[in-house]
């Protein structure tokens, strides 16, 4: 179906939420112009345009008078009781409206008006989640412009077709969402690059890397190890010498149910002093039973690394000598950010 109409919180949505106050003591707000063209644009294009706040001022009455909107609610205190009533009056669908919310008292609405609901990236989890779409974009910094843009794909694509799963725009908006953090995560970037730099010391001495992981992320690590060997043996001789077997994956049987007693009997078998232990983990509260690997590892002389998800803390990342954190819970993110780090980790591994 559809957008017809888009409605708009304004502060922390049109805004960043912020008060500037000028020299002359008058209170300012900012909007970019971005955003402000976005408006306009879906207006040319005939969406109806409207705004739902909780404000009252001179601000808001502005507003009203520079976009000349479609619909204007102030002082609202329940803004899916405003919408629904504005609803009959307007003879107006939610299933062909949007709203773009920022706060928890906006959960309702956004939740009510879920196929189409958007909110920015830097909100709390707690909108995130009742919200349809989380868009790449800060408060009051390009939000309404791309959920414009959005709107637009959107309606382009239903002219084609009457029928569009918006599902597969979320999932997209969530990586993109992921990969921001990433960029801006400068903890993160300083544990790769120390996990790089002792993977990398390790096999100059002519150590080796042993990798281990909980459940289906042990494909994953087969992969790593095998393409680890292929990348360092076909560098310069004298590294691929000291790089013979670099890589090995403690991983015999994956659906072993004591996967954790093997991994510690291989260390056992195949750990010494000057290598490293890399364990891949997408849920960090599953990944306590490695903690005897790791010890074992640390009594051999070995360094450890782990790299996880952002969801409780477990033991492991607690002892590692290096802990990457991805900061997302989702087990898909984690799993898509997981295979992009590692290959930077070692592509950062063949500068060194």
């Amino acid at each position: 179906m559809l957008i017809k109409n888009a409605l708009f919180d304004i502060d922390g949505v049109l805004t960043d939420g912020a008060v500037y106050i000028q020299e002359n003591g008058t209170e300012t707000k900012r909007i970019t112009f971005d955003d402000i063209d976005a408006i306009f644009e879906l207006k040319r294009t005939g969406i109806r345009i409207g705004f739902i706040t909780g404000e009252q001022n001179l601000f808001t009455d502005y507003l009203r008078k520079r976009f000349e909107p479609d619909f204007f609610i102030s002082g609202c205190k329940d803004k899916l009781n405003a919408f629904q009533d504005l609803a009959i009056q307007e003879k107006m669908d939610e299933h062909n409206t949007c709203f773009v919310g920022d706060s928890r008292k906006d959960i309702p609405l956004l939740s009510f008006m879920h196929n189409y609901s958007f909110v920015p990236m830097d909100v709390d989890e707690s909108v995130k989640k009742a919200a349809r779409f989380v868009v790449p974009a800060s408060r009051g910094n390009g939000v309404i412009r791309k959920v414009a843009d959005i709107i637009h794909q959107i309606n382009q694509g239903l002219s084609e077709k009457e029928t569009l799963d918006p599902f597969w725009i979320k999932a997209i908006m969530d990586h993109q969402d992921m990969i921001h953090l990433i960029r801006q995560d400068q903890s993160l970037y300083l544990a790769l690059q120390s996990a790089a730099s002792t993977i990398s010391e390790a096999f100059r001495s002519g150590g080796r890397l042993l990798i281990c992981g909980c459940g289906e992320i042990a494909y994953d690590l087969l992969h790593i190890a095998s393409e680890t060997a292929d990348r360092l043996h076909s560098g310069e001789k004298h590294l691929s010498n000291a790089c013979t077997a670099s890589a090995v994956t403690l991983v015999q049987d994956i659906t072993c149910s004591d996967y954790d007693d093997v991994v510690v009997h291989q260390i056992e078998e195949n750990g010494k002093a000057g290598d490293v232990l890399l364990l891949g983990q997408y849920r960090t509260g599953k990944a306590g039973k490695y903690l005897e690997a790791f010890t074992c590892a640390k009594e051999k002389g070995m360094k450890t690394i782990v790299l996880t998800g952002n969801s409780i803390s477990s033991s492991t990342s607690n002892v590692s000598d290096v802990c990457i954190r991805i900061p997302s819970t989702s087990e898909s993110r984690v799993h898509e950010c997981y295979v992009l780090l590692t290959h930077i980790m070692f592509e950062m591994i063949e500068k060194n």
